[in-house]
């Protein structure tokens, strides 16, 4: 998939999309369910160095979350929210400011 930031959503859905479709369709599950929504783009940004989009890929992942809790009754259900691993992120002095390509 592509970054948030650079989505054709012409060619892929986002993920806010692809989460507002999943959780549409195992709600109708009256056993239940257990949906995983993963943000992996997040890590690719802090692997390529690229703060500005694994940020942009956090936020977007928090409006999600968001979403999320306000379709669901929280009184009925677990929600993670977890990383497998993490990254430091700090900006310090006085950064320019840079257009991603």
């Amino acid at each position: 998939m592509q970054y948030h930031l650079f989505n054709d959503k012409s060619v892929e859905p986002t993920l806010m999309e692809m989460t507002q479709k999943a959780l549409q369709m195992v709600s109708k599950n009256s056993n239940g369910y257990v949906l995983m929504i993963e943000s992996g783009r997040i890590d690719h940004g802090h692997h390529e160095t690229r703060a500005q989009l694994a940020l942009s890929e956090t936020v977007h992942f928090s409006e999600v979350v968001d979403f999320v809790r306000s379709e669901v009754d929280e009184s009925e259900t677990l929600i993670i929210v977890t990383a497998d691993h993490s990254h430091t992120m700090s900006v310090s002095g006085y950064p320019i400011s840079i257009h991603l390509i």
